[in-house]
């Protein structure tokens, strides 16, 4: 007898169904895909294509949008439990201690150094730790990675590592490159996510910042390395395969920014 099922983003697969036949067949490549990206089974844009009957660039745009519904999706949840830990957490907060609950309370004195509030137990007050909880952004980035992978690891640890990093890499690189590299079929062991930030593991998965040489003119912009593709920092695409950038590169017309 069956008895495992599935979560799905109802909302979104409701919303394409109201665009006819076109709607419910994007529909069903969502429920595809999320179902792969649940099993942790990867595939190429080729692959998706095939399956689903439609280009590699109509492939590519729906998997960019279903990436942003998986994101939105799965951050109402973060919120959400984060909404109702901190309600417990007030909740706990104003609870008296239940075997006390009917003595005299002496405030500014404590009987024994048992008698703690709640927040001292947990160490609520740290500093570490109310930037942690403050952080929406590390909370999504720590979400997303635990959600990908077994492999997440102390959130505490993560959140050190997330203070070194935060500033030289954006919150949507990050994001990117967690997803890419927790779902590199090359990759055989991932690390957890301190050691993912710790290592600079992201950087192989982030567009690289290069200044390139056309024309006598040095341009700077982004180069997409999964669509080789150099876009210069006015919108102008230019097309960079690797064996060009490694040309470039050893005639001294290409440099990387970072």
């Amino acid at each position: 007898m069956r008895h495992n099922y599935r979560v799905y983003p109802i909302d979104y697969i409701n919303e394409l169904h109201q665009g006819g036949i076109r709607g419910r067949k994007k529909a069903m490549a969502f429920m595809s895909y999320w179902h792969d990206m649940e099993l942790g089974e990867h595939n190429s844009i080729a692959f998706y294509a095939k399956i689903w009957n439609v280009s590699k660039s109509t492939a590519w745009t729906w998997i960019k949008e279903f990436s942003e519904e998986i994101d939105k999706f799965l951050s109402n949840w973060q919120l959400r439990n984060a909404q109702h830990y901190n309600y417990v957490q007030n909740s706990t907060e104003r609870q008296p201690n239940e075997s006390n609950a009917h003595e005299p309370r002496i405030y500014g004195h404590s009987r024994n150094s048992a008698e703690r509030q709640p927040n001292q137990d947990y160490n609520i007050y740290d500093d570490d730790n109310i930037g942690m909880h403050a952080d929406k952004n590390f909370a999504d980035l720590f979400f997303i990675y635990r959600l990908n992978t077994k492999y997440g690891g102390r959130k505490e640890d993560a959140y050190r590592e997330w203070l070194k990093v935060k500033d030289k890499v954006s919150y949507e690189e990050l994001k990117r490159a967690i997803v890419l590299y927790l779902h590199d079929p090359s990759v055989s062991k991932h690390y957890n996510f301190a050691n993912f930030l710790k290592n600079e593991v992201y950087l192989s998965y982030i567009p690289k910042r290069l200044r390139v040489k056309v024309q006598d003119e040095w341009i700077t912009g982004t180069y997409k390395d999964d669509q080789e593709m150099f876009v210069s920092d006015d919108g102008k695409p230019y097309k960079l395969t690797p064996e060009r950038l490694a040309e470039l590169f050893s005639k001294g017309e290409l440099e990387f920014v970072r």
